[in-house]
């Protein structure tokens, strides 16, 4: 599991993720789909009612990471 804060592009170590139930639904909804596809470097993106904040889910395979930006790819290697 990686955690990118795409504002400063650094690493992050943890987080604390905060959402509706609504929210908690779409997030299970989209996870469940990308399970589902097994499509390895998919994504979906989650967003709260005003579009505000933002939640990007992917499934990733260390031994295949096409399709990812050279930044993403060195997250997950490093």
């Amino acid at each position: 599991m990686r955690f990118l804060n795409q504002e400063n592009g650094q690493s992050m170590k943890d987080i604390l993720l905060l959402m509706t139930y609504q929210e908690a639904c779409e997030i299970r909804d989209d996870l469940e789909k990308l399970i589902v596809s097994k499509k390895m470097n998919d994504h979906s993106h989650i967003c709260d009612v005003e579009y505000t904040h933002e939640l990007t889910l992917s499934i990733y395979d260390k031994k295949n990471l096409e399709g990812y930006q050279e930044n993403i790819k060195k997250l997950i290697l490093e």
